[in-house]
């Protein structure tokens, strides 16, 4: 069987992005990559990203340059 060496995104949906948002600084001390008004990528560390997304908000695409995050 193969090992899990590691966990690339970990997404969460939030009712309040931008308290979410103020907790995952503030607390962690975590530094946003990316975002707009329905989501936000945080680096924690290596490869790891924290996405969070704002619940009832993922209608539409979101373009970045690295390629589509879908709805």
């Amino acid at each position: 069987m193969p090992s899990l060496t590691g966990v690339l995104e970990t997404s969460l949906y939030v009712d309040d992005l931008d308290r979410a948002s103020r907790f995952y600084e503030e607390t962690f001390g975590l530094r946003r990559i990316e975002g707009d008004d329905r989501f936000r990528a945080y680096s924690v560390g290596g490869r790891s990203v924290l996405l969070l997304f704002k619940r009832g908000a993922s209608n539409r695409v979101a373009e970045l340059p690295e390629g589509k995050l879908g709805p």
